[in-house]
């Protein structure tokens, strides 16, 4: 019945269905929902029973056959095919069967009755019936409970049995599809329904489901509801931002698992996480985007440009993050939950400190395997040093890793090793080296952060950091190569800048600035060395390119043929 009501209004609105129905829709809404409400605890249980079954068959029959090839003289070609003509009624075929009825089948009963309710909820009629009458609560629930839903392993059977029960697909993933499509268009209702939705146990129902989930389908809807309830929430948005920083803490957490000589057998859940992994990483970018947009905005009104925008503009909020990193913000913060309450008492939605936030933005950044978490990472590590509460340690640890190389002698048999070993480094310095470019050329630019990086980069010789991340590119890799380029043409620029301010100032020559040791603690000098040092890796023509000209993309190409070509006194420069 359901299934004929959905394909008789597949594309009717709330009024044609009433008018379809008449007074009985209401009624009949209120069945369908009790019905579910009943069923689909015991429905999801008696799913993944019959699915154990038959996978539990399948693997004895899976057995059976290898038993059968090891005593048997007959070749192995004819027992295969004995074999599988003798099991096929109730063997192999049984977990395809069971797989499709679980997991793809457009008929099953859960998935018919979300569907039916769908049609309802497209009218506020009855989307205020459904809600009012607790069905958001349940949706949540329902959500969490076919998450929940697995096949359970046994370690008992042989390889060919484990095979046959692990190529089981994930279970109920229209299912909870369907359930997070629904709520996405209840929160999307408007602020009222929203707030039935963000209330805490259905955001922990959610962030668990989201923990769990293995598919892309579901990720990517789950996520996006995530993102709309920190957007449009103001009592809950702190917290389910929170919430979602944690998924993400605890998705990569214990990297060096990777790196052990067990790592295949972690290899699979990895990959499956990355699914939740990469699109939690989007949803947390695009929260700090808009969180960004409205600080500067403020001062934006005020007629401020980039260079004369206030103290407080240096101080963006930071997604996710409790009040102390966002202490010196000027900008209105949504009001969570006070201090004692029962929140911080759920591991999902307790604030990440200064470290555990650095390191998970650095995990995704420093994931060699994986190129689209990396970037992730890049990126939100760049949103995050636009608060001088991160920028010094971001842009202190991104430097030190395209610094870091490893020089040990080693024999002829570890060569393979050491080749791979070295490609892992040389990609995880492009990747930190691609974020100190983007925190150098990032824009608005603020003056106090731009003195602060400046200084950094003058304290420890920065600038050949920087030549060394331009060697290690890639010639076909345009965009890094352009943005280094302009990165070490604002360092360059700053240089010159700072020495005609300091000859200003003191009122010396050039050549004055550099005769006598006492000198060279000035800043003039120093900065001098710098602009000496890019001079002499690259050239004039490329440095006289460098401070006066805009580069264009065959520019940069020229800048790093004579990077490559020149002979650079960083110890870690040479090693390819």
């Amino acid at each position: 019945m359901l299934e004929s009501l959905t394909v008789l209004h597949h594309a009717s609105n709330s009024n044609a269905l009433e008018e379809d129905l008449g007074g009985a829709a209401p009624l009949l809404l209120t069945r369908i929902t009790s019905w579910w409400k009943l069923r689909y605890g015991a429905w999801v249980t008696d799913c993944v029973s019959s699915m154990s079954s038959a996978s539990t068959k399948a693997a004895a029959a899976a057995a059976a056959v290898d038993a059968a090839q090891k005593t048997s003289a007959i070749p192995p070609s004819a027992t295969v095919s004995g074999s599988n003509a003798n099991v096929a009624p109730d063997g192999p075929s049984l977990p395809r069967a069971s797989c499709l009825s679980g997991s793809t089948a457009p008929s099953s009963e859960l998935l018919a009755q979300i569907e039916a309710i769908t049609l309802f909820l497209r009218g506020s009629r009855f989307l205020l019936q459904f809600v009012e009458g607790g069905g958001v609560a349940t949706l949540t629930h329902c959500l969490e409970t076919t998450a929940h839903a697995s096949l359970p392993s046994s370690t008992s059977l042989p390889a060919s049995a484990a095979a046959a029960t692990s190529s089981t697909p994930a279970l109920f993933v229209l299912e909870r599809r369907a359930i997070t499509l629904l709520l996405l268009h209840v929160v999307n209702a408007g602020r009222v329904y929203r707030e039935m939705v963000g209330d805490k146990e259905g955001l922990l129902h959610v962030l668990r489901a989201l923990q769990l989930e293995t598919d892309a389908l579901v990720a990517a809807p789950l996520t996006e509801l995530l993102a709309v309830l920190g957007q449009g929430h103001p009592r809950m948005a702190n917290i389910v931002q929170t919430g979602l920083l944690r998924v993400l803490a605890d998705a990569v957490q214990s990297p060096e698992d990777l790196t052990t000589p067990g790592a295949k057998s972690l290899a699979g859940p990895w990959r499956v996480s990355e699914v939740v992994v990469l699109h939690t990483a989007r949803a947390l970018r695009a929260l700090q985007l808009q969180r960004e947009q409205h600080h500067y905005a403020q001062f934006y009104l005020g007629g401020c440009t980039d260079a004369a925008l206030g103290a407080g503009a240096d101080y963006v909020p930071i997604v996710g993050m409790d009040c102390a990193s966002n202490a010196y913000s000027t900008a209105e913060t949504a009001a969570g939950p006070p201090s004692g309450s029962s929140y911080a008492c759920d591991a999902l939605l307790r604030p990440l400190s200064r470290g555990e936030y650095l390191d998970t933005l650095f995990q995704l950044a420093l994931d060699d395997q994986h190129k689209a978490l990396q970037v992730e990472g890049n990126e939100l590590l760049c949103l995050a040093a636009k608060s001088l509460h991160f920028t010094q340690d971001i842009l202190t640890r991104c430097l030190d890793v395209v610094d870091s190389d490893e020089y040990v002698i080693r024999g002829d048999d570890a060569d393979a090793n050491a080749q791979q070993e070295r490609l892992q480094r040389q990609r995880r310095q492009l990747s930190c080296g691609r974020t100190a470019v983007l925190l150098l050329i990032s824009r608005p630019m603020t003056s106090q952060r731009r003195q602060l990086m400046l200084s950094l980069v003058l304290q420890r010789s920065g600038y050949l950091t920087f030549l060394k991340h331009l060697r290690l590119t890639k010639h076909g890799d345009t965009a890094t190569v352009v943005d280094c380029c302009h990165a070490l043409q604002f360092i360059v620029r700053a240089a010159a800048e700072m020495q005609r301010q300091d000859m200003d100032r003191c009122g010396v020559s050039k050549l004055k600035a550099v005769s006598g040791a006492d000198s060279d603690s000035t800043s003039g000098a120093m900065w001098l060395r710098v602009t000496e040092g890019v001079q002499a890796a690259l050239g004039e023509s490329v440095f006289q390119l460098l401070l006066f000209q805009k580069l264009s993309e065959s520019d940069c190409m020229g800048v790093l043929r004579a990077a490559r070509a020149a002979v650079v006194p960083v110890g870690g420069a040479e090693a390819f």
